[in-house]
């Protein structure tokens, strides 16, 4: 039997296979249960499968890190050395670290960039971008040089 996870929201999924609609529930609702056999087989499976091969090729471009921190914000601000005073609600930007922070009641949530694995191209090097974050996140840039047409 396979259990559905309590705290997620229900959800409907189609799969198309061999011109026919298969309907299954990805979310479940609350203690529901479903015998091992209503399952997706292999082939209805197929759509997920290329979801996840494009996903792969995404995922290096995501930035990386996020953290909550609970700090005192009774002036009605988030306060730091990096990055200033920001307002309680508002959101603002630390340069220095590359990380953007929404200032909360009592909290902060900061969102930076990950790091960026030295190359072993020797024709590939890790570029410092401009701006604010996520536009300031380091990068690969690889020089690759492209024959003229024959």
């Amino acid at each position: 039997m396979l259990k559905a996870n309590s705290n997620r929201i229900p959800a409907i999924v189609i799969i198309y296979c061999d011109k026919q609609a298969l309907q299954f529930r990805i979310n479940p609702p609350k203690d529901q249960h479903y015998p091992s056999s209503t399952a997706p087989t292999c082939a209805q499976q197929l759509p997920f499968r290329g979801f996840f091969l494009i996903a792969l090729v995404f995922v290096p471009k995501l930035y990386a890190y996020t953290y909550s921190e609970f700090l005192n914000t009774d002036s009605g601000y988030c306060e730091g050395p990096t990055y200033g005073r920001i307002p309680v609600g508002d959101v603002g930007y630390d340069k220095e670290n590359c990380e953007r922070i929404e200032c909360g009641r009592g909290v902060r949530h900061v969102a930076g960039c990950g790091k960026v694995m030295k190359p072993d191209d020797p024709r590939c090097r890790i570029v410092q971008r401009e701006g604010r974050y996520p536009d300031c996140c380091p990068d690969v840039k690889c020089d690759v040089k492209v024959p003229p047409p024959s």
